[in-house]
């Protein structure tokens, strides 16, 4: 007699439930298993927590994550570990920092000899892992861990509409190297740093299909509907909706770990119509041109999109409260932790508007972190520093699976560890160095106490430079205490090139 198995069960689910999944053979024992709790990963892509007013922000950004938070901890000083999605994620997925797992550049990959260090292949063969990221840079991680994952979903999966070809959703077999190969070079139809595709005739039948595919925005969406990675249009209603249908199907089959990568809030900032005009005016400070700014764009340009910024977490937040009632519903946060998380914040002063610059200032660096654990009921609020880095360990230690010593976070306080608020916390953009050499061009932050330290090394416009300042007292980083407050600029000067010469030591020649 023929027996449904688990990966045919939630086969024929998914085909219910219109998604493109790919399989793997991982062998899974319900009965050590069923006991233990389930993960959900929710990660808003490009989600700054000083946008959000569940930390204090003006605007009621988030009334639902707010309502979340009254059965969860909330982390009010989490830090991401890097200004854009390769590092950031792939430090989320790791435990480890980007001087580490070396994922630093644009589309950057964790390295080799760490790939198995990823939380799905950690958790063990007990979980059954799906992974979903609209953000195909997020997607080339997952595709990296693809050995440990059950199913992955394609970064299109839930989309409306296509507005680019996407070569390697027809080569599944190995999305990884083929979106490299024809979607970053040959086959290239989007504008950007590089206009012109590697091969002439793959760019102008790109050009032809994405003339035929690509879709006038509607009148739902006043500033344009939302898009992915300038390749799919989509409609978060149906993301969030069809998201819930898949935890609903997966809770069948407990325990899993499901990972959830939304591109929204990430710009273009597209918020439904019923949130267009959503707040009242709110000034925005000025602040100075930085000298590695990029654009620097106006103060009304920054304001303009700040506000659009702030509608559309406010449309996610709203989507979120859909999603949470179903999970409320189906009781699943009884026996499940709950993540709610970032990549990277985003940017709106000093001339920029977004991420992925040389800068390192708070409001791209400080990252939502809220995280429920079966059954909680209250809320627990959590003030000393912590960092994306602790997410993997934190989650080993709640199922008794053992942490790697070479992870660089922390089991969080709350969920088993405590608080410390001597901890020393970094960030770093490394994008234009090589992941095979010393960091050398970079701009590295370490937060610590009320103060926080800025460098920038190796660039020709502000090379050995460094900004200090006192979080505590002036928020908006605004007074540079380098050469005024002399003994902690010192003290952290030391502990900050300290931990570069640590990590660059490996790549050095001997």
């Amino acid at each position: 007699m023929y027996t449904i198995s688990r990966r045919d069960f939630l086969k024929f689910s998914s085909v219910f439930l219109g998604a493109t999944i790919f399989s793997h053979s991982k062998f899974h024992s319900n009965e050590q298993s069923i006991q233990r709790p389930n993960i959900i990963i929710l990660i808003f892509d490009a989600m700054s927590a000083n946008n959000l007013s569940i930390y204090g922000y003006p605007r009621k950004t988030t009334p639902n994550f707010e309502r979340f938070s009254n059965r969860a901890t909330v982390y009010h000083s989490n830090y991401a570990a890097a200004n854009f999605t390769s590092p950031g994620t792939a430090t989320l997925l790791t435990g480890m920092e980007p001087w580490k797992h070396r994922a630093f550049n644009l589309g950057g990959l964790v390295a080799r000899e760490l790939i198995e260090n990823n939380l799905f292949n950690l958790l063990g063969n007990d979980y059954y892992s799906v992974g979903f990221s609209q953000n195909v840079w997020a997607n080339n991680l997952l595709s990296e861990f693809d050995p440990s994952l059950d199913w992955k979903l394609l970064p299109s999966t839930f989309s409306a509409s296509m507005k680019r070809v996407l070569y390697s959703s027809y080569i599944p077999n190995d999305d990884f190297m083929s979106y490299y190969a024809f979607d970053e070079y040959l086959g290239l139809t989007h504008t950007g740093a590089n206009r012109i595709p590697g091969s002439l005739s793959l760019g102008f039948l790109g050009s032809i299909l994405f003339t035929q595919i690509q879709e006038t925005p509607e009148k739902d969406f006043p500033y344009g509907k939302p898009i992915s990675s300038n390749a799919f249009y989509y409609d978060n209603k149906k993301v969030f909706m069809e998201i819930a249908q898949w935890i609903e199907q997966l809770n069948q089959k407990s325990p899993f770990v499901g990972y959830f990568h939304f591109y929204s809030p990430h710009a273009p900032y597209s918020p439904h119509k019923d949130f267009v005009g959503f707040f009242e005016d709110m000034p925005l400070v000025n602040k100075p041109y930085h000298k590695l700014s990029y654009d620097k764009f106006p103060q009304r340009k920054i304001k303009e999109q700040r506000d659009h910024y702030d509608e559309y977490i406010a449309n996610v937040d709203a989507e979120f409260g859909n999603l949470l009632d179903s999970l409320e519903g189906m009781g699943i946060l009884n026996n499940s932790y709950l993540v709610l998380a970032s990549d990277h914040g985003e940017m709106f002063e000093r001339g920029e508007i977004g991420h992925g610059t040389a800068l390192l200032y708070e409001s791209v660096i400080r990252s939502p972190l809220i995280i429920s654990k079966p059954g909680q009921k209250k809320r627990v609020d959590i003030y000393s520093h912590t960092c994306n880095t602790d997410i993997v360990p934190t989650l080993l230690h709640n199922i008794g699976a053992k942490i790697p010593d070479n992870l660089d976070g922390r089991i969080l306080p709350g969920l088993g560890g405590t608080e410390d608020f001597e901890r020393s916390i970094f960030s770093v953009d490394a994008k234009e160095n090589s992941a095979f050499l010393p960091i050398e061009r970079a701009t590295i932050a370490l937060n610590r106490k009320n103060y926080k330290l800025i460098h920038y090394t190796g660039y020709e416009k502000y090379d050995q430079q460094f900004e200090l300042f006192n979080l505590h007292e002036d928020p908006n980083e605004l007074t540079n205490l380098f050469n005024i407050d002399t003994v902690i600029a010192s003290q952290m000067k030391d502990e900050l090139l300290t931990s570069l010469a640590d990590a660059n030591r490996p790549f050095r020649k001997s």
